[in-house]
């Protein structure tokens, strides 16, 4: 049981320091720990814990983390090892999109949703 938490830890650190890069924010550095920390409204000592997969995180710090990380808390969850994993992928939005491709600027994600936008609105045009 034991080896299935610390293997939990090690995946969701993993996943949650990915998505951090993502999204800007690099926990291999105490500033990046930091600002994370802020975003999410966690103790930094909390962030430090889930990047060095130390920690198994009550579910209800996860909101704020996965709104820090442009994420669902759902998908936090899954990837925590408490909620099972689904079947299919959650839709990704189109910011979420943006972010994954390197876009963070907010004039140019506020394009790419604008962009992205018009395009679903055309395919429902479409015959």
């Amino acid at each position: 049981m034991a080896q299935q938490q610390h293997k939990q830890a090690q995946e969701f650190s993993r996943y949650v320091t990915a998505r951090a890069k993502t999204v800007g924010y690099d926990l291999a550095t105490p500033e990046g720990r930091a600002k994370l920390a802020v975003e999410a409204g966690m103790p930094e000592a909390d962030i430090a814990a889930i990047a060095g997969a130390r920690y198994e995180p009550p579910t209800d710090l996860l909101k704020p983390l996965a709104k820090a990380l442009h994420t669902t808390q759902k998908l936090l969850l899954r990837q925590a090892g408490i909620l099972e994993p689904s079947k299919k992928r959650p839709p990704i939005t189109p910011r979420a999109a943006a972010l994954e491709l390197g876009i963070k600027s907010p004039a140019n994600l506020g394009i790419f949703e604008a962009l992205v936008a018009a395009l679903l609105a055309a395919e429902k045009r479409r015959p």
